[in-house]
């Protein structure tokens, strides 16, 4: 973050000793001033941060029992303030698929993330922006799956590819689960994948545009 400046930072799955160090850092939280914090052991263990105004988002009418009422999304989108205009975004978590189980679950929570996006964000009529570790490769189902339930699009994948886990392999035997995925109205560059910070996925950094219309970026 000290490095690249970015104007929006997300990240999943945060422990309770990086939330208390984020909390500690004066300097942080002044260039940062708008946040999603969780409250530890309450909330969904993720963060965003922004340096320009955000507000939360409206949440959609929910039906109880239902895995779009699990979604961080769900409850803790914002319309963000940027320079370029205004976004909705959010970040998310899909289980990974390492048993049955989790594998239904995290496609029942793409399939939710879609009903989130076709009937309530896109009634915003503002571009829209998620990240996080959707635990699939840029081959896999559930990316497919994304993109037929949620029309959204992935960010663009560099070449040579570079993946983010696991983070201590070599670039070329890491899978790119780390994605940006955006309404037609935003425009990327390919991705920078940064160095290991510690955890098991390493960070990105992305780059976009709000287009002025169709594939036709905004200066």
């Amino acid at each position: 973050m000290d490095d690249r400046q970015p104007d929006i930072v997300s990240v999943v799955e945060v422990s309770d000793e990086v939330i208390e160090r984020i909390l500690a850092d004066q300097q942080l939280l002044q260039t940062y001033p708008q946040r999603v914090l969780p409250r530890p052991g309450l909330e969904w263990p993720q963060v965003v941060l922004s340096r320009h105004p955000m507000q939360s988002l409206p949440p959609p009418e929910i039906k109880p029992g239902t895995r779009m009422q699990h979604l961080f999304s769900s409850h803790r989108s914002n319309i963000i303030s940027l320079p370029i205009g205004d976004i909705i975004f959010s970040a998310e978590h899909v289980p990974s698929p390492r048993n049955s189980a989790s594998w239904l679950m995290g496609n029942e929570q793409i399939v939710a993330l879609g009903h989130l996006v076709r009937d309530h964000y896109r009634s915003f009529k503002l571009p829209i922006l998620l990240t996080g570790d959707f635990n699939s490769s840029p081959s896999g189902y559930r990316d497919g799956l994304m993109r037929e339930q949620t029309g959204l699009l992935p960010d663009p994948e560099s070449f040579p590819p570079v993946g983010t886990w696991p983070s201590r392999l070599p670039m070329f035997l890491r899978l790119p689960l780390d994605r940006s995925w955006a309404s037609t109205e935003l425009g990327f560059a390919p991705p920078d994948v940064l160095h290991d910070v510690g955890s098991d996925h390493r960070p990105i950094y992305f780059r976009f545009a709000i287009r002025a219309k169709p594939d036709t970026p905004r200066d």
